[in-house]
């Protein structure tokens, strides 16, 4: 066979598989298989793979347990916020109405993430304004072996990322005051739960000032964001002011952020790539000398000075470890199976089979990865080709802006690969729209040749 007749028979069985891809896609039950899989794929692990919650998350039910006892957000009966308040605050809640069981948490964790499946669908067409890329999306997600992983544990990652899915969802499709309230409020509990969200509608605000056309729409889209922010400061005022109360200074949020900050900056950082411990020589020496919960404020206050020490006496390698701690943060996926191996009793038994489906989750992070550089890589093109502007929404941006903005902060700070969990929805979306492009490229190949004919 000649080259010319093996590209032909390429492109042939090329659009022949798009066609029936695209015929598969848009057929009326993809929508609802698909969320079938989702929600059997999460329901079946949270079944038949039990695990006892550890690290962090026991934490969260811990404190959770005391507030329903009426020991407010406390440790061993001293008031605390060393972490965030409002994944246990939730938690609380469903243990008042529902009792005390960590199913409830479970439960709450397939919900949230259900929510998350049609929040998707929503973002997919407000980000690109592809169908195709909005329902790809949700069956590339249902399929996502770390994000169907964390819905069995009690951590904040299922939950928060439907708020920050819910909230920017609500902040560019609905520009309206209500709708604006409502997405303050959302945000407002999302930055109770991470504070490193606070600046996100920042961000929102930011992309249609630089790149939506019109000085109205960009004064409306001030407007929006500035109800926003009124509404976030609404839902942070009552808790800041609780610290006030507690400590005896106005504390946002937590009291940790020094504690994050020398983690990620400390005299070996470098052999730790900036990945946060608590078991580090320095970490553990400075925590026994200051930290205690009635002096979590101070010693916070003396772990940021330690670590602005650090950086000001080490500047070449507080420099060297940012491009370190980047790459970590989003190398490697599958970090739940950390969690598996601390709590479930099957881990040992079925090591083999954990093992190769975190194998297997990685080669399909690192295709999800690559659609994400590919399609960043269209959206560049796109806007540098400005009379094809308009061909693509600027919310095309959004998972991109998102994504440098945690990675600073990872570079700043600590990198963790969990840190990437939330911006895993944007990273798929980006993905699904640039198999969606195929699809219609071939598309409208076949129309060009029938209009040929």
């Amino acid at each position: 066979m000649t080259i010319d007749g093996q590209a032909y028979e390429t492109n042939r069985w090329s659009s022949g598989m798009a066609r029936r891809l695209d015929r598969i896609v848009h057929h009326r039950w993809f929508v609802p298989i698909c969320f079938l899989i989702f929600l059997t794929l999460r329901a079946g692990l949270i079944a038949f793979v039990p695990v006892e919650q550890a690290s962090d998350n026991s934490w969260y039910i811990a404190r959770a347990e005391d507030i329903v006892r009426g020991h407010g957000f406390s440790e061993d009966g001293v008031p605390t916020a060393y972490w965030p308040v409002g994944w246990p605050a939730v938690i609380a809640l469903l243990y008042r109405i529902f009792g005390i069981d960590v199913n409830v948490v479970l439960i709450a964790n397939l919900l949230f993430a259900a929510g998350t499946f049609f929040v998707m669908l929503g973002l997919g067409r407000q980000l690109f304004g592809f169908e195709a890329a909005a329902r790809i999306s949700v069956f590339l997600l249902a399929v996502y072996p770390n994000n169907i992983a964390y819905t069995s544990l009690t951590s904040t990652e299922v939950f928060y990322t439907f708020l920050l899915l819910l909230g920017t969802w609500l902040f560019i499709a609905r520009r309206t005051m209500p709708a604006a309230i409502l997405c303050g409020l959302i945000f407002g509990y999302a930055t109770l739960t991470k504070p490193q969200t606070l600046l996100m509608p920042a961000a929102l605000v930011g992309i249609s000032f630089l790149f939506e056309n019109g000085h109205r729409l960009k004064m409306r889209t001030l407007a929006h964001g500035a109800m926003v922010y009124l509404c976030l400061a609404m839902v942070l005022g009552p808790w800041i002011y609780r610290n006030y109360l507690v400590f005896g200074e106005p504390v946002f949020v937590s009291t940790n952020s020094g504690w994050a900050l020398y983690v990620g900056n400390n005299p070996s950082s470098l052999a730790r790539r900036g990945f946060p411990t608590d078991s580090g020589a320095e970490v553990t020496e400075l925590r026994r000398k200051t930290f205690t919960l009635a002096t979590q404020v101070e010693s916070n206050r003396q772990a940021r000075a330690a670590a602005l020490a650090w950086i000001s006496e080490n500047p070449g390698t507080f420099l060297l470890l940012m491009p370190i701690k980047a790459f970590s943060l989003w190398a490697v996926d599958g970090e739940a199976e950390w969690l598996y191996q601390l709590g479930s009793p099957s881990y040992d038994k079925s090591v083999t089979a954990f093992r190769t489906i975190r194998i297997l989750n990685q080669g399909y992070y690192l295709l999800l990865i690559s659609g994400f550089a590919v399609a960043g890589w269209m959206i560049l093109r796109r806007y540098l080709a400005r009379d094809r502007q308009a061909a693509i929404p600027v919310w095309s941006l959004t998972g991109y802006v998102f994504a440098a903005y945690t990675t600073f902060q990872c570079m700043v700070m600590a990198a963790s690969y969990r840190y990437k969990f939330p911006l895993m929805p944007f990273v798929v979306l980006s993905s699904a729209w640039v198999i969606s492009c195929w699809l219609a490229s071939h598309r409208q190949n076949r129309r060009g040749d029938e209009h040929e004919g």
